[in-house]
């Protein structure tokens, strides 16, 4: 038996020796090459021993010499003439053939391959029919298989329980492979894979819990008997916005980052994030997380890191403002609630903490010293000034009406004060919580004095609707 590698007008073609069984007489070497199609981009097998192995998913020709020259005296080259009548399998699953040596891998597998044919003395018209059988093994060439990435890396909500996925894909290879024909192990002893799937050689995993471990794919090489492993590593960060609530003024610049709850990383790299606005108008923000603020509102950016999305809500407001905000949650923090002693130092209520905050800025709703107004004188001056807006409604809210430092007044009562007034409550912002199936956001108020969704509650409880104000 011999092997020989030959190349015809840019065909790969591999040549395999065996001897032939003539009808009635043993003939000399014979010669039998299995040539790759110019279409097909699969390379033909190597040939060993007495079997052709032929790559999966392949078509091409087969092609047939005979020389006699060795075994026969009465044969001459070139007065002898061998003809092939026909090729024929014995399992066309695994590969077809025709009559003229066109052939179809169909499969992994093994077939035998019978040639028939003929050669002819052209001196004496002397006929040999002869009949061989070679077996040809089909089989997927994994030697290039490979790993998109070596390493992957999944990102999961740090406060949500939800699942994450991430995905490679098998290259160096033209095979298209199920799951069926992979089997995955995981170093891990507690498995943080809930599914996996495998569509055009993607392979996705859902991942349930966070982590580092190794994932073994192993593929099954009939060829030898043997498993060709790659291995992918695997981290998995729960991860999180570093603000949900930005507060700016107009010029200003803040950055944004993403952040893991990991040892190993504290902040994931923005080549991994892509960063957006909702509202450029309003604020802006570049590869880097860096926001520039814009003009007053408020605008959602989103952070998206490997398909998973995070929000922050960027409120921007006039310089004042933000500056009787820091002012008012300074008294807040560090005072306590007294109407008695509310101009006190240590001390506050609603509306001297308020009018406290905005007076540094110059705005005294009517008084510059002495004693603060009550919520009702507070927005008796705004109107008078044209700056008390009307009602405040959970529609409006969503539409992102309240503008960091605007002020609430709850209404109603029987006081005999402007409006019925009896309480004043400071904004300071949206703050970003969730999105919604369509990408929208989810988002709630925040305040000076008061818990998130404060404005929300009150709404949804209270028969009354509170108005604001804009200082």
């Amino acid at each position: 038996m011999k092997l020989k590698t030959r190349c015809i007008a840019g065909l790969l073609v591999l040549t395999l020796m065996v001897t032939t069984v003539a009808t009635g007489l043993l003939t000399g070497a014979t010669t039998v090459s299995a040539s790759e199609t110019t279409t097909s981009s699969d390379t033909v097998s190597t040939i060993t021993g007495n079997q052709l192995d032929l790559d999966y998913d392949v078509s091409g020709v087969l092609e047939f010499d005979v020389d006699l020259s060795d075994d026969y005296d009465t044969y001459d080259a070139d007065s002898s003439k061998v003809t092939v009548t026909g090729y024929s399998v014995n399992k066309e699953s695994v590969m077809t053939v025709d009559d003229e040596g066109n052939y179809t891998t169909l499969s992994e597998g093994v077939t035998n391959l019978t040639v028939e044919g003929s050669f002819t003395n052209t001196d004496s018209d002397e006929t040999q029919d002869f009949t061989y059988n070679v077996t040809v093994a089909v089989f997927k060439d994994l030697s290039t298989l490979a790993l998109s990435s070596s390493t992957l890396y999944a990102y999961m909500d740090k406060n949500s329980s939800s699942t994450v996925t991430g995905s490679v894909s098998l290259v160096g290879t033209n095979y298209t492979f199920s799951k069926s024909d992979i089997t995955l192990t995981e170093s891990a002893s507690s498995s943080k894979i809930s599914a996996w799937t495998v569509s055009n050689n993607k392979i996705t995993f859902t991942f349930k819990k966070s982590g580092s471990e190794t994932i073994t794919l192993s593929f099954y090489n009939k060829a030898d008997n043997s498993y060709t492993k790659l291995k992918l590593k695997v981290k998995i960060y729960k991860c999180y916005i570093s603000n949900t609530s930005v507060l700016m003024y107009k010029g200003q610049k803040q950055t944004l980052k993403i952040k893991t709850t990991s040892s190993s990383l504290k902040t994931i790299s923005n080549s991994a994030i892509t960063w957006k606005s909702s509202n450029k108008k309003v604020a802006t923000i570049n590869s880097k997380g860096k926001i520039t603020a814009k003009k007053a509102g408020t605008t959602i950016i989103t952070a998206t890191v490997n398909g998973k999305k995070y929000g922050s809500a960027v409120n921007v407001t006039s310089k004042k403002k933000y500056k009787a905000i820091k002012k008012a949650k300074s008294i807040y923090s560090s005072s306590t609630y007294s109407q008695a002693k509310r101009m006190s130092k240590g001390y506050y209520d609603c509306s001297s903490l308020v009018w406290r905050a905005y007076a540094p800025q110059g705005i005294y709703f009517g008084v510059k010293s002495g004693w603060a107004p009550v919520a009702a004188s507070i927005a008796k001056y705004l109107s008078k000034h044209g700056k008390l807006k009307g009602k405040i409604t959970t529609k409006k809210i969503k539409k992102y009406a309240l503008q960091a430092g605007d002020v609430i007044f709850k209404t109603g009562e029987s006081n005999g004060r402007y409006k019925g007034i009896y309480h004043i409550e400071m904004f300071t912002g949206y703050r970003f919580t969730s999105f919604n199936s369509d990408g929208s956001a989810n988002v709630t108020t925040t305040w000076v004095a008061r818990y998130d969704g404060y404005l929300e509650y009150s709404i949804a409880t209270e028969s009354r609707t509170p108005i604001y104000g804009r200082p």
